[in-house]
C-alpha cells in the first residue's frame, strides 16, 4: 500500500501462485492507526465465485492486521463502491447464494523490489 500527495492510499493484492492479475484496492475510511478497504470484484480462490471484500485494519509497526468480509456478487446485490449502510444490509441480509464469508488477516511490508 502506498500513500499519495492527495492523501489517498492505495494498493493491490495477489494471490501468491496463483497467476491472476493483481486486485485494486479503494480506501473507504482511514485514521492514524486504522484503515477500511475494499477490493473488488475479482474471483475469490477461497469462495471460488466472484467477490467484493472489505477489510478493516489496525497498523502495527510495519505490520497490518484485521478482519474481512467478502460478498459474492451473484444476484446483483453486491457493486463497488456501496456506501456504509448498503454494505451493513447486504452483509446482515443477504441474498440466498450470497451469504457473507468472513474471516482475519495478517500482513507484514515487503521490501520493494529491485
Amino acid at each position: 500500500m502506498t500513500a499519495t500527495a492527495e492523501g489517498l492510499v492505495t494498493g493491490n493484492l495477489t494471490f501468491a501462485g496463483s497467476g491472476a492479475a493483481p486486485i485494486s484496492m479503494r480506501t473507504i475510511e482511514l485514521s492514524d492507526s486504522g484503515i477500511v478497504f475494499e477490493m473488488g470484484p475479482y474471483t475469490s480462490p477461497t469462495a471460488g465465485a466472484e467477490v467484493i471484500t472489505r477489510s478493516t485494519g489496525r497498523v502495527s509497526g510495519d505490520s497490518l492486521w484485521g478482519t474481512f468480509v467478502m460478498l459474492p456478487t451473484k444476484g446483483g446485490g453486491v457493486v463497488p463502491d456501496m456506501s456504509v449502510a448498503q454494505w451493513h444490509n447486504a452483509e446482515t441480509a443477504p441474498s440466498p447464494g450470497s451469504e457473507p464469508i468472513r474471516g482475519t488477516f495478517v500482513a507484514t511490508r515487503r521490501q520493494p523490489m529491485p
